[in-house]
């Protein structure tokens, strides 16, 4: 039984003293607790699920301080450690349970007086989910502050004037918490279990709740305090650029919080509450930023409990986030904890080449911290962490190489912490990591470390490998035994000499020692030829290739590669020297010069041989070797002539149950062979393989099988119909699909090239679309970045093919299909994706171009018009007419260069297609009744083409009806008003539109025919003057009335003068001289003008009218212009001006 004193020196009792309890009732509660040997919190939190409900009137609640749950009496306002039942709920408390009534630390704030607490509760229930995340933040510093209150004792301050005491008084005047809630609230109860005022009871159900007040508003929004970022993180209406703004803000505040700040427990009590992602994230961001002096109160408030779950999250930034809370945590206690709650397995297998590059990293850094702890090495180990780490140290060796496309710079980074790590194991259990190395040939990853640049990958490299060897290596080395051996080899080979290389090659230190001696490969080459020496030979020669210790080039030479090529053609070998020399081949075909000299010295028959060979160690070697000069574009055409096709694509049947490793080497010369030559590769069987591949979860796998299916389906009338039947029933269509949402993007996109192809073979088309193809598509569709066209033109191109039915263009439409194929069309300028977006969009739609406005505005429809394919160009235009015709339409489509292209596009298609007309006709008065836009639109502006565009087609009476009956008189005469230099281009137009009965009598208004004067008047070109005189004569109907009460007599005198023009050249001449002294004279004498009839009847009255006007002012013409009469030869009077 542990002393007053041991009790009282644990964590728990120093947080609970220093948050003001009393050391007796902390004593008391302790000793409760060891007595009735209370589970850990594990196992609580576990068996919580199974225990009954709590008696009316208790609530349980989490102390984040000790990492303990407490229960709340709000009958009696006392707390115990202890969970009750229904016995214990009823009656009065018994002393034990008193004395158990601590105030968990951090927690001592949080009780009131009895009514203002159910006031709370009750408030709470009916406030909408803002209000109710600030009234819980209020709580929360309320709570704070009363904690920090009782650690301090009583400070003399002017009463009330806190923040919260604000917040809450406020909130009291407008009746949130209602009338029950009196008392001083900035007043705070004794942390120790005390007698409290009876609590109010709760207010009728159907009572109102107030709505939260204004402050409590402003604080859920206040980005400068963390609890207004807490409640915005929490707040799903948060959006996401300001979640990520408050995501910032917490961090930045986090890095900077003194150690008395108590936000990062808070925001790691809030981490526990919350099961969003969104909220998950930013907490253990926030949390890591945390400086050194928050990490012991957050280690001992559960922060390992907590993070360590999130490990497993599906979503990788959640994960990501809880691996860096965890690495900055870090210390020897977080590693007994990590231990603890059983996360090894977990980060464990993070480091799988399917996970993150980032997370993969963060891991390893955390595995490599966990290592230094005894208990944290034993988890590791226990969950396997040798094998593990030897895997993701060949993955990240082959991804600082180069090979698959990585980041070279973090493979090496990858690779020097994973070697690390290996080091660390090996310290605690060099069996293990013995064994990890042999059952996952690690060894020429750690040997080729050795050579690396970085010197602390390299050390850890040399002392992983001095470990791995005999114990007398350094010893043999550092004595320069294998010198001395190599020389007695070149001097004439014994077999003690090689017996003893044999034994030292085995070690991976001596390997590297034995291939760097000058001229001792040559000579183990030509000791291959000596049947007596040759096993041995072989052997060293085999484990320096094993061991990966040979140079690049070390067998790029065909006298050495004849020498071992030699004996396989000889035959008779035993098993192991004919591996030992086909893993020698192999490693020459690494090369180009080996290659050259492999196919030079006959070998290819050789490595077929082996690869279709039934002893696995030769058909490894064999396929590895085939592989790389398949890579070759030098012999790849060559491998169907070696009869190498039939092997390889046998050795991708699982059936014969190859290791990964051989099968991935069989795929890889498969799917190089395809580019070159489908046919053959069909022929031998490769297509049903393939298709079985597409189940596999390794991306590489994938790419190679999705690359190697499309190039034997680019000829559909290449592919036999029993390689179409055996992919079928292969699964290949809803293989295919289900790639279309695998996580990586790159084969995302190799699939939907897949899909593209396979899609163009029989049978198969309908498969895909079963599948679900249509609808994977246009989703992978929205997720593709638009700048990355190849990409969308391979998803646009495999979605065409898939919409067969209803069904599928439904699915796919549901899925964002028309807006992600608009968004890319936008964006896309190259003529064969754009024509390939338009193809997919139009079999989405189904030829009902009307939907894809519907979903997507005008964006489409421009598209297609301004496409070369007439099928969609028309079915384009059909919808974009009936849009046109409506006035929503009309007015949604805003830009005036689109409106001009619809506008002309649709005229041309009229000719062919008459139901287009009244679309053209809508859209042509539209563009018309945009003169400003139109004018400032561009170069000049649209007007012009637009209004020569209507001259072209009212020319046609079809099209002129069309335009009448769409308004384009009205659109057209408030041209004519002010001085337009397109006045002749609108009267041209005029005359017509004006044939048409209804619409002349419609617009034969004064206004307008006072437009069409006043235009007469103004304009300065006889053309011009003639088409608004007969445009004028046609408004009116040549009712000259009309034009006289518009107009006046100048009007009359400029339309009789447009028409005398006509008559011959001197008529011309005469009417251009008189119509401006004429026009500027009538208004000038008012009086004789009065007299002159206001509305002759006909153009002879008014000749007449004017020739007595003439008479009746002539006396007040100037001098030298006052008319001599004299009769003409025909007997008419004419006037000549002297």
């Amino acid at each position: 039984m542990p002393t007053d004193s041991d009790l009282l020196d644990t964590p728990e009792a120093r947080s609970l003293l220093s948050a003001g309890v009393p050391a007796a009732e902390v004593l008391a509660g302790l000793k409760q607790q060891t007595a009735e040997a209370a589970p850990t919190l594990l196992r609580r939190r576990s068996s919580n699920l199974g225990e009954a409900p709590l008696p009316a009137g208790w609530e349980e609640r989490f102390d984040p301080a000790t990492g303990r749950r407490y229960y709340v009496d709000f009958n009696t306002q006392s707390t115990s450690w202890t969970r009750p039942n229904e016995a214990a709920s009823s009656g009065k408390k018994t002393p034990k349970e008193m004395s158990a009534g601590l105030v968990p630390s951090g927690r001592s704030g949080s009780f009131r007086s009895s009514n203002r607490g159910s006031a709370r509760q009750e408030a709470r229930g009916g406030l909408d989910p803002d209000a109710a995340a600030a009234l819980a933040v209020a709580e929360a510093a309320e709570a704070a502050e009363a904690a920090e209150a009782a650690s301090r004792g009583p400070t003399p301050t002017k009463k009330g004037k806190g923040a919260v005491h604000k917040m809450n008084k406020e909130l009291r005047k407008l009746g949130v918490f209602g009338a029950a809630q009196g008392g001083d609230s900035g007043s705070r109860a004794s942390p120790s279990p005390s007698p409290s005022p009876s609590i109010s009871p709760p207010p009728p159900t159907g009572s109102p709740v107030r709505n939260f007040p204004s402050a409590a508003a402003a604080l859920a929004t206040d980005k400068s305090s963390p609890q207004g970022m807490l409640a915005l993180l929490r707040n799903e209406r948060t959006p996401p650029a300001e979640r990520e703004e408050v995501a910032q803000g917490l961090r930045a505040y986090c890095a900077t919080a003194p150690a008395s700040d108590p936000t990062p427990l808070r925001l790691l009590d809030a981490l526990g509450s919350s099961s969003q992602p969104r909220v998950q994230q930013p907490l253990c961001d926030a949390l890591a930023s945390a400086g050194e002096a928050h990490h012991a109160p957050l280690l001992e408030s559960g922060a390992v409990l907590y993070a360590a779950p999130l490990l497993s999250s599906p979503i990788e930034g959640v994960q990501r986030a809880a691996l860096r809370l965890l690495l900055a945590l870090c210390s020897g206690d977080c590693a007994a904890q990590v231990a603890g709650v059983g996360a090894a397995p977990t980060l464990l297998g993070l480091l799988s080449s399917a996970a993150p590059a980032e997370s993969r990293s963060i891991a390893l850094r955390l595995i490599s911290e966990l290592l230094s702890s005894a208990q944290g090495a034993r988890a590791l180990l226990a969950a396997g962490a040798a094998e593990t780490l030897c895997v993701a140290l060949i993955h990240a060796s082959g991804v600082a190489k180069g090979w698959g496309g990585g980041d070279a710079a973090r493979g090496k980074e990858e690779a020097r912490l994973t070697i690390d790590c290996l080091c660390s194991v090996n310290s605690t259990d060099p069996a293990a990591v013995q064994r990890a190395v042999r059952n996952t040939s690690a060894m020429p990853s750690i040997v080729a470390l050795t050579g690396t640049d970085d010197e602390r990958a390299r050390s850890s490299a040399m002392m992983l490998l001095s470990s791995l060897a005999p114990q007398n290596a350094g010893e043999v080395v550092a004595s320069g035994g294998i010198a001395m051996l190599c020389e007695t080899l070149s001097r004439g080979a014994t077999d003690q000499t090689l017996h003893t290389l044999a034994q030292l090659s085995q070690s991976a230190v001596h390997a590297v020692a034995i291939a760097q001696q000058p001229g001792a490969l040559a000579t183990l080459c030509s000791l291959v030829g000596q049947p007596h020496v040759r096993e041995l030979a072989i052997s060293v020669l085999s484990n320096l290739c094993a061991l990966g210790a040979l140079p690049t080039d070390a067998l790029a030479g065909p006298d050495d590669l004849h020498r071992l090529v030699a004996p396989l053609l000889q035959g008779g070998l035993p098993p192991s020297q004919r591996a030992g020399l086909l893993s020698l081949l192999s490693r020459a075909a690494l090369e180009g010069p080996g290659r050259q000299a492999l196919a030079a010295v006959g070998a290819p028959p050789l490595l077929v041989a082996a690869a279709d060979s039934g002893d696995a160690n030769e058909a490894v070697h064999g396929l590895q070797a085939l592989a790389h000069l398949a890579a070759d574009e030098r012999f790849r055409s060559q491998l169907s002539g070696w009869g190498a096709l039939r092997p390889l694509c046998h050795s991708l049947d699982p059936a014969r149950a190859l290791d990964p490793r051989a099968r991935a080497v069989a795929l890889s010369a498969v799917a190089n062979v395809s580019f070159v030559e489908p046919a053959a590769l069909l022929e031998a069987g490769a297509a049903p393989r393939l298709c079985a591949l597409l189940g596999e979860s390794e991306p590489h796998l994938l790419r190679m099988a999705l690359t190697a299916i499309v190039n034997l389906s680019a000829d559909p009338a290449a592919v036999p119909h029993h390689c179409i039947a055996d992919m079928l029933a292969a699964g290949a269509p809803a293989a295919a699909v289900r790639l279309l949402d695998y996580f990586d993007l790159e084969i995302r996109t190799a699939a939907a090239g897949a899909v593209a192809a396979l899609a163009r073979l029989p049978l198969f088309a309908e498969g895909l679309a079963a599948a679900g193809g249509g609808a994977s598509l246009a989703r992978l569709l929205g997720q593709t970045a638009l700048a990355d066209e190849p990409r969308v033109h391979a998803i646009a191109s495999a979605m065409t093919p898939l919409l067969v039915d209803e069904a599928s263009r439904g699915a796919a439409r549901a899925a964002g299909g028309v807006a992600a194929l608009s968004g890319a069309l936008q964006a896309i300028g190259s003529s064969d994706t754009r024509l390939a977006l338009l193809v997919a969009l139009d079999a989405l739609v189904g030829g009902d171009w009307g939907l894809a406005y519907t979903e997507a505005g005008w964006a489409p429809l421009i598209g297609a018009l301004s496409q070369s394919s007439k099928a969609i160009v028309l079915a384009a235009a059909r919808a974009a007419a009936a849009t046109l015709e409506t006035p929503g339409g009309r007015d949604s489509l805003a830009n005036g260069r689109d409106l001009l292209l619809v506008c002309a596009t649709l005229w041309a298609l009229s000719r062919e297609h008459a139901s287009l007309a009244a679309g053209a006709s809508a859209a042509h008065v539209a563009l018309l009744r945009r003169p400003a836009g139109l004018e400032a639109d561009g170069e000049g502006g649209l007007l012009a083409p637009a209004l020569a565009l209507l001259v072209e087609v009212a020319d046609e009476p079809r099209f002129a009806g069309r335009l009448a009956a769409a308004g384009a008189l009205p659109a057209l005469l408030p041209l004519l008003q002010g001085e337009h230099e397109h006045a002749l281009v609108v009267a041209r137009s005029l005359s017509p539109l004006l044939k048409d009965d209804a619409a002349r009598e419609a617009a034969c208004t004064t206004a307008n025919v006072r437009a069409v004067a006043a235009a007469l008047l103004a304009a300065e070109r006889e053309e011009a003057r003639l088409a608004l005189s007969l445009a004028l004569v046609e408004l009116v109907d040549g009712d000259f009335g009309r034009v006289h009460a518009a107009g006046g007599w100048p009007a009359v005198v400029a339309a009789l003068a447009a028409a005398a023009s006509t008559a011959s050249p001197q008529m011309a001449s005469l009417a251009s001289g008189a119509f401006e002294p004429l026009v500027s004279f009538l208004p000038a004498e008012a009086s004789a003008l009065s007299k002159a009839p206001t509305q002759p009847a006909s153009p002879s009255a008014l000749v007449d009218a004017l020739a007595l006007h003439e008479a009746a002012t002539a006396q007040l013409l100037p001098e030298p212009l006052k008319p001599v009469a004299r009769e003409s030869p025909g007997g008419m009077m004419a006037a000549d001006l002297d």
